[in-house]
């Protein structure tokens, strides 16, 4: 950090003195090696970074201080863009999961006999069964967010059993998604 004793003029001087040489050779013609914070001086005498991201990575870049931060800039909003668009599709599949899950049971529920006291789920009370359809698609929701995260994907044992838990919640909401959508449709 060569400038963080130094006052401003004092870093002006520095940078001036190190600057990277203009058309008329004016500048220093050499190597350095320069860590530090100040983005002045990074753009006053670097042609080359080496970005260190507190994570363990490094990246090597052309070019200077500003030149690199208008770049990372533009790849961290692209980043967020394609996450935006990831959970946008996943929300439309949901929706439309939904809808057909509400079809289907509409259907199944014209076809039902009319004598709902044989099914186990017809005597459970209307709040009960959106307590039990809430808790299951809040756990889908929160397996398909871990499902999300690629280090899940790298435990083979942890992503199956992810995947199973996932299939049995969706086969258990089945069934309880048909009923609501039966007394819907019998109140509606």
């Amino acid at each position: 950090e060569p400038t963080n004793h130094l006052d401003i003029p004092s870093s002006e001087r520095l940078e001036d003195a190190l600057a990277l040489p203009d058309e008329d050779g004016d500048g220093f013609d050499g190597t350095l090696l320069i860590i530090s914070h100040d983005r002045a001086l990074i753009d006053a005498t670097c042609d080359h970074l080496l970005i260190l991201d507190g994570h363990g990575n490094a990246e090597i870049f052309v070019g200077g201080y500003t030149d690199w931060h208008e770049k990372d800039v533009a790849r961290k909003r692209a980043a967020r863009d394609t996450a935006a668009a990831e959970q946008a599709r996943r929300d439309d599949a949901e929706k439309r999961r939904r809808q057909a899950a509400e079809d289907k049971a509409r259907a199944a529920a014209k076809k039902a006999p009319s004598n709902p006291s044989n099914n186990a789920l017809a005597r459970l009370k209307t709040e009960q069964l959106e307590q039990r359809i809430e808790k299951l698609e809040t756990r889908i929701r929160q397996i398909d967010k871990d499902l999300s995260n690629p280090d899940v994907w790298r435990n083979a044992a942890k992503s199956a059993t992810l995947g199973e838990e996932r299939a049995k919640a969706a086969a258990e909401l089945e069934p309880l998604e048909f009923e609501w959508a039966r007394r819907a449709e019998e109140t509606g």
